[in-house]
């Protein structure tokens, strides 16, 4: 921030830093609490959802694809980075993905990677118009690591 930056400027900096972050935090327990709903909501209408897995694009396909979402994952993000313009911002951030049993008998770390974010302002607060997340193992290895897991 410039030294020119108003006090009033700087606050509503902080407090949508602190929006977002708050976003990704409910991202993350929807995702972990197969709350499809929750999940569907952390995006835009017309959001876009991007993974090894494919892409999924709109409220209907996100919800369907929240339904599909099965207990286990534990994600953890860290190093957030979010430049914010306007209405629109971007959020990078760190993700480690574990995977827990219901057993309670076993957890592991099945995946790091990075979170790609571009986030909208909405009436509702900010949402994902776009998240894509790049894990550093690919596909077959963290499939390898989830069913060894269970």
């Amino acid at each position: 921030m410039s030294t020119t930056t108003s006090r009033d400027d700087l606050l509503q900096d902080i407090a949508d830093k602190l929006e977002i972050r708050e976003l990704v935090a409910r991202y993350c327990r929807a995702v972990d609490d197969t709350d499809a709903e929750a999940f569907a909501a952390s995006f835009t209408a017309d959001g876009v959802f991007e993974t090894a897995l494919g892409v999924v694009t709109g409220r209907d396909a996100l919800l369907a694809h929240g339904r599909k979402m099965a207990f286990g994952n534990v994600h953890v993000t860290t190093d957030a980075i979010i430049e914010i313009d306007g209405d629109r911002a971007t959020h990078t951030c760190t993700l480690l993905l574990g995977r827990r049993r219901e057993d309670k008998a076993a957890n592991e770390i099945v995946a790091t990677g990075r979170y790609f974010d571009e986030l909208v302002r909405t009436a509702d607060g900010w949402r994902f118009s776009s998240r894509r997340a790049v894990t550093d193992l690919g596909l077959e290895g963290m499939q390898a690591k989830r069913e060894r897991l269970g």
